[in-house]
């Protein structure tokens, strides 16, 4: 190898930094261990019984007792997409909490659905005011309310529970964002009755990116099983394997990094 080739290999040293943001965040030392470990294909028995236990992790986690709680391999957009894009069909109204960059993107990622879908935003910064939802939402049928837990943006929090009263009122699904919150916020799934859950494991978890510990409640299980139009979600639709979901492990063909979410 040629001096000029060792030289740009150089920057593959990467330093050691202590990150503290909403994302990315440090990784814990038994994760980096875990990374290092052979690779075990999706088939193989022991994928299994890794996903098994990762489930009955991520459930304490959550804290609730809903089996379909599983980790997709995708980034947190990826999440969004799954849980957006699965849900809404044409004739179908949304509304979507903005007050940074990434509720902003699940606005635009519900505006790729055939749903109409309407925007109630905050200044950058703040929370959206859950009253003008509910004002934005009256005589209207509207399917899911969405939001992000954790801006990670600028690291404001939303407090959940007049979100949740909000979408009780109106019949529809709460959609979180926790891409900076789970596991670093209080939450508790169960008792605050949230519909989708997601997050992009790399910030509270303190694990590697690429991986999205989702939750769906049964009111979204019973809306994949109807019957849909032509969903714009290739990689995680759920309508097209939802007799596999809460009643055994999901083993997806894109799997994700099990070994970091078991390190951890």
């Amino acid at each position: 190898m040629s001096d000029s080739a060792e030289k740009r290999l150089v920057s593959w040293l990467l330093p050691m930094r202590l990150m503290m943001t909403p994302g990315p965040s440090s990784i814990d030392p038994r994760v980096y261990r875990a990374l290092a470990a052979p690779v075990v294909g999706h088939i193989d028995p022991w994928f299994k019984t890794c996903m098994d236990e990762t489930q009955i992790l991520m459930r304490q986690v959550f804290q609730t007792e809903n089996r379909v709680t599983m980790p997709l391999s995708a980034s947190g957009s990826g999440g969004i997409e799954a849980s957006v894009l699965n849900t809404l069909e044409e004739g179908d109204e949304a509304i979507i909490c903005v007050n940074g960059w990434f509720s902003e993107r699940m606005y635009e990622i519900a505006l790729r659905s055939p749903a109409k879908v309407t925007k109630v935003e905050a200044p950058y910064g703040t929370t959206v005011d859950p009253e003008d939802v509910r004002r934005v939402a009256a005589g209207k049928k509207i399917k899911i309310v969405g939001l992000a837990h954790g801006e990670t943006s600028s690291g404001v929090v939303t407090q959940l529970d007049p979100f949740r009263r909000v979408a009780d009122e109106l019949g529809a699904l709460l959609v979180v964002d926790a891409v900076a919150s789970l596991a670093a916020e209080p939450l508790n799934v169960d008792k605050q009755k949230l519909g989708h859950r997601l997050q992009r494991i790399a910030e509270g978890f303190e694990c590697a990116a690429g991986n999205v510990p989702y939750h769906r409640k049964s009111a979204c299980r019973r809306s994949f099983e109807e019957p849909q139009e032509k969903s714009a979600e290739l990689v995680f639709r759920f309508n097209d394997g939802h007799e596999l979901l809460g009643k055994r492990s999901f083993v997806s063909s894109h799997a994700p990094h099990f070994a970091d979410l078991c390190a951890a």
